[in-house]
């Protein structure tokens, strides 16, 4: 078994220097395991399934021969952090560890685990059993200055180390917060000094955007229409509207893993209260289909706010 840090990891995927096999990936940073799951799923036909899935585990049993999937199909399995909670005899346990080991590849990926669950018997025996444990750690200070100066640079907008330093200590979120924040000024035309990004960072009122997601989760669509056009009309653009749209959902993901998230404790009690009853499968389903909207403005397919009500 090799352990690897997830940057380590994305890079030696995409150079063809990693052979997936059987993976199991966890940490605080749901951002760089998203990218690792994103990657993985490009490169192979895969199936996903969820432990928090009421049929679990048995659609993952019925569905995941390992002789099906040895060469076509790459299983990938979400939330493995509730695996204890799920798979609470050893009878149990021992049948899914004996399971995975038969797989020829698999991604079991979770969220953040305490130190001191890793030793229960399941979650002990699969980092046993797999060829590689990759960690999703938070990045450091510095390398997520790295990451902006890098990302400016290609997009042709030269910062300095100070400005790019003044960027992260004004975006305390994790690694997705800094890609939507960074968005967002790399579309600002003007000069960028430490005035434009306080102004620009985190300047949106969310409360609205709050309103809109909680329609979403509700299905409410009348509510979700009169949210949309509510924003739309006080001169909120539908693009950067999406973007806001999926960042609550990835927190409300993270928070439904029981991730760390850098969210007033009110708005996540809020958002645990919102999602019960609702499955990581839903969650993961309609940030799907924010991310599929998105792509269709972007491409021209439909008109900005049409693109997003739809």
């Amino acid at each position: 078994m090799k352990r690897l840090r997830t940057r380590e990891a994305l890079k030696q995927l995409r150079e063809g220097k990693l052979r997936l096999g059987k993976v199991f990936i966890y940490g605080d940073e749901y951002f760089l395991t998203d990218q690792f799951l994103k990657l993985a799923r490009a490169s192979f036909e895969f199936k996903e399934y969820f432990v928090d899935d009421e049929n679990f585990p048995g659609n993952f049993y019925s569905g995941s021969e390992p002789s099906l999937f040895s060469r076509e199909v790459l299983p990938i399995l979400k939330g493995a952090e509730k695996l204890p909670s799920v798979l609470r005899s050893k009878v149990s346990g021992e049948r899914f560890v004996n399971f995975v080991k038969r797989c020829d590849r698999i991604i079991i990926s979770a969220g953040s685990i305490e130190r001191k669950k890793l030793s229960n018997f399941v979650l002990s025996s699969l980092l046993k059993s797999v060829d590689f444990v990759i960690l999703s750690e938070p990045l450091s200070d510095r390398e997520k200055i790295g990451l902006v100066m890098t990302k400016f640079k290609k997009a042709g907008r030269v910062i300095d180390q100070k400005l790019a330093n003044f960027i992260v200590s004004s975006i305390p979120g994790d690694v997705q917060d800094l890609k939507v924040e960074t968005d967002k000024l790399l579309a600002y035309p003007g000069k960028l000094t430490e005035e434009v990004v306080e102004d620009l960072v985190f300047s949106t009122s969310t409360v609205s955007v709050f309103d809109a997601v909680e329609f979403i989760i509700k299905k409410d669509r009348k509510g979700f229409i009169e949210a949309l056009d509510s924003l739309f009309s006080s001169g909120t653009d539908p693009l950067h509207l999406l973007s806001l749209l999926q960042t609550q959902v990835r927190q409300m993901i993270m928070v439904k893993l029981g991730l760390k998230v850098k969210l007033p404790s009110a708005v996540i009690f809020k958002y645990t209260e919102l999602l019960r009853g609702v499955s990581l499968r839903e969650l993961y389903f309609i940030l799907k289909l924010l991310c599929e909207a998105e792509f269709e403005i972007k491409s021209g397919s439909l008109p900005k706010e049409l693109g997003v009500k739809s």
